[in-house]
Formats: structure tokens, C-alpha cells, sequence
């Protein structure tokens, strides 16, 4: 089963709570915090990009000064 993030709260309570519930062997954790890593890698890349875009590929994606500066400033953690 893929790795799903908690819609609400910390991730990480979240991963520790789909722990409790499933996932009780050794690889069925490596898999899951694996899954995590992978999305916060994801996330810190994509936040990068937007940090490096010019105004005008801001304009393209609708996005304001505010908008990308809120998302950029997130920790990689935070969706």
C-alpha cells in the first residue's frame, strides 16, 4: 500500500500512528519511512524550483510574490 500523508496534523504523528496500526516488520517500516523520505525530497526540490523562477514563469503558474514566498519559506516537512 503506498505511502499517504495525514491530511491534517504532522506527518510524523501520522507515520507514527499508521506504524502502530500496520506495517509491524522490519521492512514494512523501511518501506513506509523510505516512502516518507522520498516525499520530503520531493517537496524540498520542488520548493527550490519555485525559489529559482523568474516573476514572469511566476505569471505563468498564477502565482503571486506572497504566494511563492509562503510556499518557499515552508520546512520540507509542512505540505
Amino acid at each position: 500500500m503506498p505511502f499517504r500523508p495525514p491530511r491534517r496534523g504532522c506527518q510524523i504523528q501520522g507515520f507514527i500512528r499508521r506504524m502502530k496500526r500496520r506495517s509491524r516488520t522490519a521492512a514494512g517500516i523501511m518501506r513506509e519511512a523510505l516512502a516518507l523520505l522520498a516525499i520530503w525530497r520531493d517537496r524540498s526540490l520542488k520548493r527550490r524550483q519555485l525559489a529559482s523562477m523568474s516573476r514572469r514563469e511566476w505569471q505563468d503558474i498564477v502565482a503571486t510574490r506572497c504566494d511563492v514566498a509562503a510556499e518557499v519559506e515552508k520546512p520540507f516537512w509542512r505540505a
